[in-house]
């Protein structure tokens, strides 16, 4: 099949339908319970927007002089006074974030693999690297199935097309 022809079948819209990951025991685990929601869009242009977060994050603060003057303790004191304002943004910070994967950029096909090469990411570490991961899509191209090892570790996720039926 011609690489133009696998692109196009990844063009569009989809929503995370399940996400699992066996352990290297062979137990299967559902990150955040299970209580995921997620999008991932392939466009014309070959680029890649994948979001993915647990439902039920903590509400953050939108005061932006507090989280400014926050931030600013943060990235200049040496010796952080955690009071228990402090400690309370922090947690429900590192919970918000804990509970969020977003990255984009270009993305290319092989017959077995698509990869992501990483433009912009919540997680800074994985700029600059490609993602790989092996796809399979159901009879009706409804339902895309990717899936990656993590060192030991094997994710799934099955995404569904946007507005399909299936």
């Amino acid at each position: 099949m011609k690489t133009e022809e696998n692109i196009n079948r990844f063009l569009g819209v989809w929503y995370l339908s399940e996400w699992s990951i066996q352990k290297p025991d062979g137990k299967i685990i559902l990150p955040f319970s299970g209580a995921v929601e997620g999008y991932l869009i392939y466009n014309q242009e070959g680029w890649v927007s994948a979001t993915l977060m647990e439902k039920e994050r903590p509400i953050l603060s939108d005061n932006r002089s507090e989280l400014t003057r926050l931030r600013d303790e943060l990235n200049d004191s040496k010796d952080l006074s955690l009071n228990s304002d402090t400690m309370h943004h922090l947690r429900n910070h590192f919970l918000a974030a804990h509970g969020y994967i977003a990255y984009t950029g270009p993305f290319s096909v092989d017959e077995n693999n698509v990869y992501h090469e990483i433009k912009t990411s919540l997680i800074p570490q994985w700029i600059g690297t490609t993602l790989v991961r092996e796809y399979d899509f159901s009879s009706n191209k409804h339902q895309l199935t990717l899936s990656a090892n993590q060192g030991k570790f094997i994710d799934q996720l099955i995404w569904k097309r946007e507005n399909s039926n299936d």
